[in-house]
């Protein structure tokens, strides 16, 4: 899921068949039946809503997401939707969001925030 979200090269038909493939992989994460497995699929879900333009959903569902994973103490992931929101939100709200989640992992050494958030949760926010 997280490859066919951050393929940045692909023309837009491709980029449909990603973004089909990672909703298809989120679904196959939920089937697991783990308790992480449901905040995961959202986290995916997120980006492919991003990755195809609707900000709405992918503010909702990396939200919902970061709820979950929170509840879950999955908190680098959780910071990582926190930031993604935070990215699409802008403004102030948005960058209190992303300071929040920058903070947190700088202190758990992380060196660069944007890059794992990219990584965790890929596609195109901004």
């Amino acid at each position: 899921a997280r490859a066919a979200e951050s393929e940045d090269a692909a023309g837009r038909t491709e980029i449909s068949r990603l973004l089909g493939q990672a909703e298809r992989d989120a679904r196959r994460i939920e089937r697991e039946g783990m308790p992480w497995g449901h905040a995961l699929a959202q986290l995916v879900r997120a980006g492919v809503a991003a990755s195809a333009g609707d900000a709405d959903s992918a503010l909702a569902l990396a939200g919902s997401a970061d709820e979950q994973l929170r509840d879950l103490e999955m908190k680098l992931h959780a910071a990582a939707a926190r930031r993604r929101r935070g990215e699409l939100l802008g403004g102030e709200e948005g960058g209190a969001l992303i300071r929040v989640s920058d903070a947190w992992m700088a202190e758990q050494g992380i060196k660069d925030p944007s890059r794992i958030t990219a990584m965790l949760v890929p596609g195109r926010w901004c």
